[in-house]
């Protein structure tokens, strides 16, 4: 059962982020090579995710596997590397392209300056990438060789921001890793990217999202990587997700917003043992 109770609106956000999981839409294998499946499938709000499934090699019986959220501004190949590694360890994962970053600025941009419908317009994207990540999980559950009993999550910045929806939405994720994670991602947003006279509403709007609310309602192993020279994320916020995700193992690193290698070999260690897979390190 999910941990908590809809007192401070979750069950809400929990209705947002619901779909209808007994429609397949489309999944259409684009190119496949050692490693990596490259694929394209059709999301339940209305576009295409173009996402990689990472397998280990020779794998034998069912594998446990990791999705993948990237950082805002960035993309799924963020990770290519340590999903590669992670096959070497015996773990499968998937990662996808999520829309609030592809909308977000360049000739496809989304108008955020409206101060009308910016609030709205971004809550759609996030809505629509923490779907995206429920159907993936369904993809990686039709296939025959995923142990869906060992399920991870990792995500970085953003993609923090839809793990902890996830934490409280979604039953099949049983370890949680949040890299650089904003405590409330809605005030960091908002001062990004409305103009001044509506950070406030904007803030308000998307605050039922945020880790420091939902993470409260998340009853999973859940691992926080912080940094401590960050100039992005205040150690006051990092503090603040401590608090809300009591109980978690918590890492600092002597880094800025990116953290260090050091990192990435502590979640794939992490992971590891979480998952049941033997350490190789």
């Amino acid at each position: 059962m999910l941990a908590g109770c809809g007192g401070d609106g979750i069950d809400e956000v929990r209705a947002k982020v619901d779909y209808d999981e007994t429609k397949r839409l489309p999944v259409v294998e684009v190119s496949k090579g050692d490693i990596f499946t490259e694929i394209e499938f059709q999301s339940p709000r209305g576009n295409d995710v173009i996402a990689s499934i990472a397998m280990p090699r020779n794998a034998s019986g069912k594998v446990p596997a990791v999705l993948w959220a990237h950082a805002f501004g960035s993309g799924r190949n963020e990770f290519a590397t340590e999903v590669t590694e992670l096959a070497d360890r015996g773990i499968a994962s998937m990662i996808f392209e999520l829309n609030l970053s592809r909308y977000t600025g360049g000739r496809s941009g989304v108008d955020y300056q409206d101060p009308v419908y910016a609030a709205e317009t971004f809550e759609l994207l996030l809505r629509q990438d923490v779907v995206n990540a429920r159907v993936a999980l369904d993809i990686l559950q039709r296939r025959g060789d995923i142990d869906m009993e060992r399920i991870g999550f990792v995500g970085v910045d953003y993609g923090a921001m839809i793990g902890g929806v996830l934490a409280a939405a979604e039953d099949r994720i049983g370890s949680f890793v949040f890299a650089s994670s904003f405590a409330e991602p809605s005030r960091f947003f908002a001062q990004e990217l409305v103009p001044p006279e509506t950070v406030e509403s904007f803030a308000e709007q998307l605050a039922p999202y945020d880790p420091v609310r939902t993470l409260k309602h998340a009853g999973d192993d859940i691992l926080l990587q912080n940094a401590r020279r960050d100039r992005v994320v205040t150690a006051e916020e990092y503090e603040q997700l401590i608090d809300a995700a009591d109980g978690a193992e918590v890492k600092w690193y002597e880094s800025d917003h990116d953290l260090v290698y050091e990192a990435q070999q502590d979640r794939a260690q992490w992971l590891s043992e979480k998952l049941g897979v033997a350490s190789n390190s």
